[in-house]
């Protein structure tokens, strides 16, 4: 058996991980137990652009860290903008 710990960013590194072994067969063979992520940002970071800085962030990241990059800047959807 095999837990997964991760923090903060690493909590999603950790779940994309888990993602990748199990596309390659990984726990066909070995049980997951746990998986358990602090302050990990699962439904994103993403804030509404100010600045340049800010946009660019927004824009880049999702194709320079990949799928986890992606996530890290999700956005919540709100219906008449109330969360």
């Amino acid at each position: 058996a095999v837990s997964f710990i991760g923090n903060s960013l690493g909590g999603l590194i950790v779940r994309y991980a888990i993602g990748k072994l199990s596309a390659v067969g990984f726990f066909d063979s070995v049980r997951p137990m746990n998986l358990v992520t602090f302050a990990s940002p699962h439904l994103g970071a993403w804030k509404p652009p100010d600045n340049l800085v800010q946009q660019l962030f927004n824009s880049i990241v999702p194709y320079t860290l990949s799928r986890t990059g992606g996530q890290l800047v999700y956005a919540d959807n709100f219906i008449d903008d109330l969360p």
